[in-house]
Formats: C-alpha cells, sequence, structure tokens
C-alpha cells in the first residue's frame, strides 16, 4: 500500500498568495466598483479559481478560505510605516 503524500504545510508565501486571491475575489474588486462588465467579471473570478485550485494542488489538499484569514489574522507583520525599502 502506498502512503498518502503529506501535505504542504501552509507558509506565510502561499498564504500571502490565497489573501490576494480572496482580496481579487471580493465583489468591489471583482466588479471594479462597477465598471468592470458582468461577462468579464465572471472570467475574472473562473481564473482566480482556477490559480486557487493551482495553489491547493501545490499543498495536496483543499484550503479554506476560514484557514487563510485564520493565518493572516496570527501571522504577525511589520506594519507598513515601518518597513524599510532597503534591504
Amino acid at each position: 500500500m502506498v502512503s498518502p503524500a503529506t501535505p504542504t504545510p501552509l507558509t506565510p508565501e502561499l498564504m500571502e498568495a490565497f489573501m490576494s486571491i480572496l482580496n481579487a475575489l471580493s465583489p468591489e474588486n471583482l466588479m471594479m466598483d462597477g465598471e468592470r462588465p458582468m461577462a468579464a467579471a465572471k472570467r475574472v473570478a473562473k481564473a482566480l479559481r482556477a490559480r486557487w485550485k493551482a495553489l491547493e494542488k501545490t499543498l495536496g489538499r483543499p484550503v479554506t478560505e476560514d484557514e487563510v484569514w485564520a493565518m493572516f489574522l496570527t501571522t504577525p507583520r511589520t506594519p507598513i510605516g515601518m518597513r524599510s525599502t532597503f534591504r
């Protein structure tokens, strides 16, 4: 019997990618505050959902919005005004 592969944990980088998709799928962004035609919004949403599925495939498991939000809200981040532009 072959054991299933261990799923990849949701890393901060993947969490950011999922959050980017969630942000793009929000109604105001998806519809561009009413400027994008419905047909175009549906095409964009379909592409974003395909990207989500591709990320899930990378992880080897489904990912819920709740899981992404929970990690996002518990991950420490540097406030925008405190970020250094020099590395």
